[in-house]
């Protein structure tokens, strides 16, 4: 098996990493050590890809298939990530965390079954797939396809790359949007800045002869202003997030972040009660979109519409909301948040028009979920880590604008 013998380098001065790594590993930091911690160099290889030998994920995929079944996939992660807080213009924590590992899935009919092994050498990924075999059992074997290197469109550039990055230019960030809530307006007390970003390599290959593989870096950026006055108080909070290298920072900068949350934050001290009774309400694009993505996205979840418990259960073509509501879930907007270039079963990413003029066109789906439903696959699946199964979720959902 053709695997990095490790895939993290040497942190200087630490080298506590020199050794084969397997499964999960969180470096919990106290304040004291935040500032020795960050200051070294990202311990980030030039690829977060992992090379499995393509002879051996086909092995697996036929390991899989031994018991019978339609469908069987290879999912191997490799992910890094920081996350650090600031607190009363105090770092307070920096937390560094590794993992890798794989999991091996088969569909058989409406059963799945699922292993994950967080050691990557070919007996505990045989030994994955003959559990995943075992579980799911069906009647009949569909033939697997020989895999091969599939490419997919990308909707992810990275110009400022995160395991390039000094860890000095996190703080730095961190330390400016600190410094801008503080000095918005003398009610602004406290700040508390959050900052998490990772770096996760995919390699996908299943039997209908898929076999992929990409890189995606991810940051969130969270600001949180508290605001004392008129004997009250109020904490605001603003966050930004994308899939994208460290040139956020240029297109949004942290001081900006941090003022839109310190004004909220003086803004509600002056704010009313509201007046009880029924009235007309105007939402704004933010909160207006979590409803929606709440009491409609979620309905829209094809692993809900299988199952025969979701409201929209049976709705296709049908009339489901106001002449004038259309609802698209578009996961091909470049680097927004919920964008990838393939989705975790290496389904193409698009735009799904979900709802149109008020009439239900689409669910979202994943690769099981389209099999039960006899649908498109929409590029919906998405795993928490190779230790999960996919499950059709949303990605950049929102109401088009009318005319």
């Amino acid at each position: 098996m053709k695997l990095k013998d490790h895939f993290v380098s040497d942190i200087p001065r630490r080298k506590f990493l020199d050794l084969t790594f397997k499964g999960g590993f969180a470096l919990m930091a106290t304040p004291s050590l935040v500032s020795q911690l960050w200051s070294c160099k990202s311990p980030v290889p030039e690829s977060m890809v992992l090379d499995p030998d393509p002879g051996l994920l086909q092995k697996i995929i036929q390991k899989a298939l031994e018991n019978g079944g339609d469908f069987a996939e290879v999912y191997v992660e490799n992910r890094i990530s920081r996350n650090i807080s600031m607190e009363e213009s105090k770092f307070k924590s920096g937390v560094f965390g590794i993992s890798k590992g794989a999991g091996v899935r088969v569909i058989a009919g409406d059963k799945t079954g699922y292993a994950y092994t967080d050691e990557l050498s070919e007996t505990k990924l045989l030994r994955a797939a003959e559990v995943a075999s075992f579980v799911a059992r069906g009647t009949k074997t569909v033939p697997p396809v020989d895999i091969q290197k599939t490419s997919r469109e990308s909707f992810i550039t990275v110009k400022v790359p995160l395991g390039d990055l000094v860890d000095d230019k996190r703080l730095e960030v961190m330390r400016r949007a600190n410094q801008a809530a503080l000095e918005y307006d003398p009610k602004i007390k406290m700040a508390l800045i959050s900052y998490y970003d990772e770096i996760r390599g995919r390699t996908i290959a299943n039997s209908e002869g898929l076999y992929l593989s990409d890189e995606l870096p991810l940051l969130f950026f969270i600001v949180q202003a508290m605001g004392v006055g008129n004997n009250t108080r109020h904490m605001a909070r603003e966050r930004l997030s994308r899939h994208s290298g460290f040139e956020m920072f240029d297109e949004v900068s942290p001081e900006e972040i941090a003022r839109r949350a310190a004004r909220e934050a003086v803004v509600m001290l002056k704010a009313e009660d509201a007046p009880a009774g029924i009235m007309d309400v105007v939402m704004q694009n933010g909160w207006g979109g979590v409803l929606v993505h709440e009491a409609v996205g979620h309905p829209l979840e094809a692993d809900n519409i299988a199952k025969k418990v979701g409201a929209f259960t049976g709705k296709l073509g049908q009339k489901v909301a106001s002449d004038v509501f259309t609802m698209v879930d578009d996961g091909s907007l470049p680097n927004f948040r919920g964008t990838t270039n393939f989705d975790d079963e290496g389904t193409q990413m698009k735009r799904n028009v979900l709802i149109e003029n008020g009439v239900l066109k689409k669910y979202m789906t994943d690769v099981l979920s389209a099999k039960q439903i006899d649908m498109e696959r929409t590029g919906n699946g998405r795993r928490e880590s190779f230790r999960h199964i996919p499950i059709p979720r949303m990605t950049n959902t929102f109401i088009e604008k009318g005319e």
